[in-house]
């Protein structure tokens, strides 16, 4: 809808500050006043040029801070033509006033004028402004606000750059049609320009525009696609995935003829890591080349070429690597262990000292943190029998000044108790007596509680540190 730009007058915000000129003051527009002249709006008017009558049936809405819908009503028996209006204050200065040099409204003296404009100020003072006593108003419609609204035609509608019209079913499906034919007509904007199509990418292909129907296609690799693992445009389904395993399976030596020979070779067998190493050794062939890098071949064995070892010798050297790798990663590990037993490559930790030779990897993870043994040839494991474990401060101040495995006694947090007392020199027994000093000095006693010694509730267990 079109909105009309009004100017204020000087009367008109004189009217709009308070009495103390601290502030505003709200408003009251009684009277719209029309003429037929053409003037210029200016904030000097104090009366409407060639003003023809003024309307009283006004009612107004604010639809904006600095937006108002005005609806008048007039009955009259008159006919004019209206190009310009005046607001008029219920104290009868002019409030603000709109010129045009076209004709807004032509009136009959035959029918009754009812309309509604959206009118504008410079400044937003809509909030300030109240109408007359009409309970009706037809305010431009908003997504907030119920209203008049101004429908779009079709070619708004593929336009796409009204805010204000509403597009109708009919004016919606030209558009869609548009789209989806492709076409492309001059004067429109980018999105309306642009056709809309379905492409297919990456692994899909197919597709076009809208103005029929489109297929995406993803292909299924084939066989020897799936088994050459070259391609890159088709996928892998879960039948090519199955025929890559069983040839696999069909193409592996002798060792790996079928996965059921090594379950049954295995079986429950608690000795897994060397019955796979021996079943290995029995199937594989007798000889292969060797590996380079890690693991660290052995020394290959006497034979044409020099250049190869027994497959078992190697498996051997790959075993023994991966238990160092393990062993490294975990030593000088604490553990605690639901049973009396110690495991091979591990000591219970109870602060024996042991050789820096013998034990010369676990030495060089913790050193003699938890003592250093006789000073020379030994150092000490840490000592847990009995002892609960405790978080290394290291920096957070909670245990300060504590030294990297150092031990520490029991204790209680500083506390005290308090004891009844009374100033009666002869109360007798466990009582403080005297409280004013006069009395016999004496101690009194809360007497013992508690056990042995002080600690939260435990299970006790086995802790040891690996080497």
């Amino acid at each position: 809808m079109i909105i009309l730009p009004l100017v204020i007058t000087q009367a008109g915000r004189a009217a709009l500050v308070n009495a103390e000129a601290t502030g505003t003051n709200a408003v009251v527009i009684a009277q719209v006043g029309v003429t037929a002249s053409v003037f210029v709006a200016a904030d000097t008017l104090t009366a409407l040029p060639g003003e023809i009558k003024r309307i009283s049936t006004i009612a107004g809405e604010q639809t904006a801070p600095d937006r108002m819908n005005l609806v008048l009503r007039d009955d009259d028996e008159v006919a004019y033509s209206m190009r310009g209006f005046g607001l008029y204050l219920a104290t009868g200065e002019l409030f603000a006033a709109y010129s045009s040099s076209q004709v807004i409204i032509e009136k009959s003296p035959l029918a009754s004028l009812l309309t509604t404009m959206d009118i504008a100020f410079t400044t937003a003072v809509a909030p300030l402004i109240q109408f007359g006593d009409m309970s009706w108003t037809n305010p431009q419609a908003t997504t907030s606000r119920k209203g008049v609204a101004e429908l779009a035609t079709d070619q708004e509608a593929l336009e796409g750059l009204d805010p204000d019209r509403v597009i109708t079913p009919h004016a919606l499906w030209a558009a869609l049609m548009h789209l989806m034919s492709g076409t492309v007509q001059p004067g429109l904007n980018d999105k309306a320009d642009k056709v809309r199509t379905i492409k297919g990418v990456g692994l899909a292909t197919g597709g076009g525009d809208l103005t029929e129907d489109r297929t995406i296609t993803v292909t299924e690799a084939t066989r020897d696609q799936a088994l050459e693992g070259q391609s890159g445009d088709v996928v892998l389904t879960p039948r090519r995935a199955k025929a890559m395993i069983d040839a696999l399976i069909n193409g592996a030596p002798g060792a790996l003829d079928t996965l059921q020979e090594i379950a049954e070779a295995l079986g429950n067998d608690p000795n897994f890591a060397g019955t796979m190493i021996n079943q290995l050794a029995l199937k594989a062939p007798l000889e292969s080349p060797v590996l380079t890098g890690t693991p660290t071949a052995p020394t290959p064995a006497a034979g044409a070429g020099g250049d190869r070892i027994s497959t078992k010798a190697y498996v051997d050297a790959a075993v023994a690597d991966v238990v160092d790798l393990f062993k490294s990663d975990r030593r000088g590990d604490i553990v605690f262990r639901a049973t009396t037993t110690v495991p091979s490559g591990a000591y219970e930790c109870d602060g024996r000292a042991v050789s820096r030779t013998t034990d010369a990897a676990l030495f060089a993870v913790i050193g003699t943190a938890f003592g250093a043994g006789n000073g020379s040839t030994t150092f000490n494991i840490p000592d847990m029998r009995g002892e609960f474990a405790r978080g290394w401060d290291h920096g957070r101040n909670i245990d300060p000044d504590r030294a990297f495995g150092s031990h520490q006694a029991d204790e209680l947090r500083s506390h005290n108790h308090s004891l009844p007392s009374r100033d009666n020199p002869n109360a007798g027994n466990q009582w403080i007596e005297d409280a004013d000093g006069s009395g016999t000095l004496r101690t009194a006693f809360t007497g013992d509680t508690g056990g042995s010694e002080t600690r939260p509730r435990n299970v006790a267990g086995m802790f040891i540190i690996w080497r």
